[in-house]
């Protein structure tokens, strides 16, 4: 059995791993079907009022856009695994 911090760092991994192959099928799939998505990306790239997406439907329009706009490689500059919001320092710079 799996503990939380390496269960948390699996999805993070298979996240990290479906954004960079622009697997959105499998990127979307690991948020919940009622996901509250909230960033300041989603007024930006959308052109919404509002920052907050309902639903995998409107959280792959997000990655679509976002799918658009990813540069050709990523360089990465960190050695542990988790991003900043889950006790790591940030692991990709986008040239």
């Amino acid at each position: 059995m799996q503990t939380t911090q390496e269960s948390i760092e699996r999805i993070y991994q298979e996240w990290d791993d479906a954004l960079s192959k622009l697997d959105m099928k499998r990127l979307i799939a690991l948020y919940a079907p009622d996901v509250t998505f909230e960033s300041p990306l989603v007024r930006h790239l959308l052109k919404t009022d509002s920052g907050i997406l309902h639903g995998r439907d409107e959280v792959k329009r997000l990655f679509d856009e976002l799918a658009k706009m990813q540069p050709p490689t990523r360089k990465f500059y960190r050695r542990n695994k988790l991003p900043s919001s889950a006790g790591g320092t940030p692991r990709a710079r986008f040239s």
